[in-house]
């Protein structure tokens, strides 16, 4: 009976960390931008699930971030909208805020560029927010989430090695 509840605990947990493994690592970053180009960074924000691929089309605006090596990790196009429908009529705002989902690919986020066609807008370094507000700069809870699977393969790997030792010793 323990050796057929450590097995069904074994199992519960191999498939626990592959399900977890399965679903993505969303991230959304969301700003403000006028109708001056003025830019504030609001937040960033993680979720899980099944990333889509946005459909990609052209725009006076975009979105870059470059990872610690300075390199581009992540590039979006967006177009703000200044205009609210209301009762069958068009208001005129002054600023809007954006959202953008990002897949997280296991690398640190550093700046967040927007350009306005090629003309720089905002560059901000958000390692430290990024960090602290995703909290995906951890390097153990990294290693973590990609070993956790190996290790339970490996114990219950074990675990059966040393089952069927102990039978054929006792026969």
């Amino acid at each position: 009976m323990k050796n057929k509840l450590l097995i069904i605990i074994f199992v519960f947990l191999l498939q626990t960390t592959l399900v977890s493994s399965a679903t993505d690592k969303i991230i959304k970053v969301s700003f403000t931008l006028n109708n001056r180009n003025h830019i504030g960074l609001e937040k960033f924000e993680i979720a899980e699930g099944t990333f889509k691929n946005p459909v990609t089309s052209p725009s006076l605006y975009t979105l870059q971030i470059k990872d610690t090596k300075n390199e581009i990790i992540e590039k979006t196009n967006f177009a703000p909208a200044f205009f609210i429908l209301s009762k069958e009529q068009l208001i005129k705002i002054n600023q809007t805020t954006i959202t953008k989902d990002f897949l997280y690919k296991g690398s640190n986020w550093r700046f967040l560029e927007i350009y306005k066609e090629d003309k720089l807008l905002y560059q901000a370094d958000v390692e430290e927010q990024f960090c602290t507000e995703t909290g995906l700069c951890k390097k153990w809870i990294k290693i973590m989430f990609y070993i956790t699977p190996i290790i339970v393969i490996l114990l219950l790997l074990a675990y059966l090695f040393i089952r069927k030792k102990r039978m054929v010793s006792f026969k």
